[in-house]
C-alpha cells in the first residue's frame, strides 16, 4: 500500500499553490514563509477558501524550520526561485544533496539568464514556467507532478499562482 503524499510549501507567499495541492490531494501540506505577514495571508486564504487546516504553516527561511527540515520526508516540494535569503536554485541544490532523486518544476517572474537555463536542464527538472501562469497552465503542471509523485514517488515543484476556483488576499 502507498503511503499518503506528503507537500511542502517552501516561501509559500499567499500560500495558493500549496493550498491548491492540499485540495487537490486531500492531504495537508507543510508551508512556510520568512514574512510572518505572508504566512498570515496564507492562513485567511486557507480559510477563505473553506480550507482553514490544509496547510500546516511556519514562519523560518528556507528549510530552517523542524517542519520542513526533515531529509526523504516529502514527496512534493512547492517553491519559488525568488526568495530570500536562500533563492530556488540554493534550495533545489540544498534538497539534492539531501535527495538527488527530487525532480522539479520552477515557476518564475525573473527572466532567465543563460546560467539559469543550464540549471533548468539538469537532472530532475521537469518544467520552467513563467508568471503570470495562466490558471490552466498551472493546474496541468500540478497534474503532471501529482502523476510523476504516483510514478516515482518523489517531485519538487515551485511557484506560487492560482489554481480555478481558489479565491485569494495578494500580501503587499
Amino acid at each position: 500500500k502507498r503511503r499518503p503524499l506528503r507537500g511542502l510549501d517552501v516561501g509559500t507567499g499567499t500560500g495558493i499553490l500549496g493550498l491548491a495541492l492540499a485540495m487537490r490531494t486531500k492531504r495537508r501540506v507543510v508551508a512556510g514563509d520568512i514574512d510572518a505577514v505572508a504566512v498570515e495571508v496564507a492562513a485567511h486564504n486557507a480559510r477563505v477558501n473553506h480550507a482553514p487546516g490544509a496547510l500546516d504553516l511556519y514562519v523560518a527561511p528556507g528549510l530552517l524550520h523542524a517542519k520542513a527540515n526533515r531529509p526523504g520526508h516529502f514527496d512534493l516540494v512547492v517553491t519559488n526561485i525568488g526568495m530570500v535569503p536562500m533563492n530556488g536554485w540554493e534550495l533545489a541544490d540544498h534538497l539534492r544533496a539531501r535527495d538527488n532523486e527530487v525532480p522539479l518544476v520552477f515557476i518564475t517572474g525573473w527572466g532567465m539568464q543563460e546560467q539559469d537555463q543550464a540549471r533548468c536542464r539538469r537532472p530532475g527538472t521537469s518544467a520552467l514556467l513563467f508568471k503570470p501562469v495562466r490558471p490552466a497552465e498551472l493546474h496541468t503542471t500540478v497534474q503532471s507532478a501529482l502523476a510523476e509523485v504516483s510514478r516515482h514517488a518523489r517531485v519538487l515543484v515551485s511557484g506560487r499562482g492560482l489554481l480555478p476556483g481558489l479565491s485569494y488576499l495578494a500580501a503587499t
